[in-house]
């Protein structure tokens, strides 16, 4: 049986990832409190990934790393800045010679869709990058760096696209949701708002299971088949909650970003519909 560590492990993505490694691999899992609410079969590794040396007590037989982790600064630019330099630049360097130096088969690097920036047609993964963020210019460093790395170990980077699902916590479906509920206005750039294709967290998870057990190697968007506006979306959970959504118009160019997955759907072709999973995350 393989062994496999994870980063990020308390994550909404990766705590569902580790759910479906245990019992197919030896799982390890990087944690900053050892405390932490991970199932009894995962074994903990506390590093803080903030820190310099952060990989001094990884275990030394490892052959997929997960590098899930991020910053948790990512929204609080200047303040944070050090911390999502740290976490998820730094980090991602150590790990990346930790992972030489131990012979690390598999490097799989979770990104983000945001390195896009905005655009009309879908974004395919060899589309040049418009950074907008700190937090979207840290991610696309650590794909440089490991895109270095590749004569090393197999390299895996994913980027994903609004993945959403039950128990998320200040992210944009959940706040929506939440937005909707209490009947306060939800802003729409030129009556649309913003345009995505997100994918559910059970999709998500399958996708990168998928990826990694038929070997796929390089960059893949990973986001759903349903392209969707925001004002899509709001109505959709406003009908679920038997209720009218209150909207504020904006006059601002209203942002696009939709991923291409023709490359993921080689490997896995996402299950679930907006319509179809927005019930269970109103209840």
């Amino acid at each position: 049986m393989k062994t496999v560590l994870v980063s990020g492990a308390n994550g909404y993505i990766a705590s569902r990832l580790i759910a479906e490694l245990i019992g197919k691999y030896t799982v390890f899992a990087i944690v900053r409190d050892l405390d932490s609410s991970l199932p009894q079969a995962v074994s903990r590794v506390y590093a803080d990934l903030s820190q310099r040396g952060c990989t001094k007590f990884l275990p030394a037989d490892v052959d997929y790393l997960f590098h899930f982790a991020h910053s948790n600064e990512y929204r609080n630019f200047p303040v944070g800045a050090e911390d999502m330099f740290d976490v998820n630049v730094g980090a991602t360097f150590e790990l990346l010679e930790w992972g030489r130096k131990t012979g690390l088969e598999k490097f799989i690097y979770a990104s983000t869709g945001t390195i896009y920036g905005s655009g009309g047609a879908p974004f395919r993964e060899d589309s040049t990058p418009t950074i907008r963020s700190l937090y979207s210019a840290t991610k696309y460093l650590s794909e440089v760096l490991l895109s270095q790395y590749n004569s090393f170990f197999s390299p895996l980077i994913l980027r994903f696209f609004g993945v959403y699902g039950p128990q998320q916590k200040d992210k944009m479906i959940s706040d929506m949701i939440d937005r909707v509920r209490q009947g306060k206005e939800i802003t729409l750039a030129a009556g649309r708002g913003l345009t995505i294709n997100p994918i559910y967290i059970d999709d998500a998870v399958n996708a990168v299971l998928e990826l990694v057990n038929k070997g796929a190697t390089g960059t893949f968007n990973v986001a759903g088949n349903e392209t969707l506006t925001y004002r899509d979306m709001s109505l959709k959970i406003a009908e679920n909650l038997r209720t009218k959504p209150r909207y504020k118009h904006s006059a601002e160019e209203p942002i696009s970003l939709v991923a291409d997955i023709e490359a993921l759907k080689s490997y896995y072709r996402p299950q679930y519909s907006f319509e179809k999973t927005i019930p269970e995350l109103v209840i």
